[in-house]
């Protein structure tokens, strides 16, 4: 899975992009609701104790942009960087949307079946998909959530859940998962097709997924957070695009399919072949 221990006071992140991205996240909150935003049956506590963590965290951490004030109906917090203002009490009616509002990340909420041990995705507020639709998985497993992914179910789902088992409230962890696209959008709820027109390499953009994952205290859920950077290809430096290079041809066939080589590959060798020279290989003595 390749995670690592999380410096926890860079829980939540703020940029230069916060306010466009802000922009965004509100359009499709009004337009395409039900695309980015679902919260189950039995995900409310869930949902609440994520709202508490996220304006504690963004209230302390980034004290100049976020106040959190008392009001006869209850306590709300204050977006210095927007002039919004929202109620964030139990009278709350959509709390995970309020946490995806103030956020530049995306919420997703994990419960395990008692019966089954396998967590489902309970609640989600995903305003930048990667590849995948909120409705068709919403509510499932998993192994379900990743099915499409080659070689998922055989080589970490049962690890998976495991690791799930473990995670404490007192410990978060993060990754880094890595993609190629041939559009500049971050919402991108399919998987990356052949466009219609002839690529240029200033086409293709390289996008970051920050993962975190933790165990919320009370409700016992576990919170998976992605924050998404997204940068042109080109604008990589030597060091990150010889790195870039090694990780795809290190994909097997399969993963490279997946994850639209036969799409961007090509242009992604001249470049690399342009500014860092031919693939050294490597022979035995």
């Amino acid at each position: 899975m390749g995670l690592k221990r999380l410096d926890e006071s860079n829980w939540l992140t703020l940029d230069s992009n916060y306010l466009p991205e802000h922009a965004l996240r509100l359009n499709f909150l009004a337009t395409c609701r039900s695309n980015v935003i679902e919260c189950l049956p039995g995900s409310e506590a869930a949902c609440q104790e994520v709202l508490n963590i996220v304006t504690s965290f963004l209230s302390t951490r980034f004290p100049q942009h976020f106040a959190i004030i008392s009001s006869p109906s209850g306590p709300k917090i204050i977006n210095h960087l927007t002039d919004e203002v929202y109620p964030i009490g139990p009278s709350c009616p959509n709390p995970l949307e309020v946490a995806a509002k103030l956020s530049m990340e995306d919420f997703n909420i994990l419960l395990r079946n008692p019966e089954t041990g396998e967590y489902h995705l309970q609640a989600s507020a995903t305003l930048f998909p990667a590849g995948w639709k909120l409705q068709e998985r919403i509510g499932t497993t998993m192994a379900n959530l990743h099915k499409p992914v080659p070689g998922w179910k055989q080589n970490l789902g049962s690890s998976v859940n495991r690791y799930f088992d473990h995670l404490s409230h007192k410990t978060a962890m993060e990754r880094t998962n890595v993609f190629i696209q041939t559009t500049p959008h971050l919402f991108q709820d399919a998987p990356e097709s052949a466009p219609n027109i002839v690529l240029t390499i200033d086409d293709l953009k390289i996008r970051r997924e920050r993962q975190t994952f933790t165990r919320l205290e009370h409700s016992g859920a576990v919170l998976f957070t992605v924050r998404t950077f997204m940068e042109p290809l080109t604008q990589l430096g030597d060091d990150e695009l010889r790195a870039l290079r090694s990780q795809v041809l290190g994909w097997e066939e399969e993963v490279r399919v997946y994850k639209g080589g036969d799409i961007w590959g090509p242009l992604l060798m001249e470049l690399c072949e342009e500014r860092l020279g031919p693939v050294e290989v490597k022979t035995e003595c």
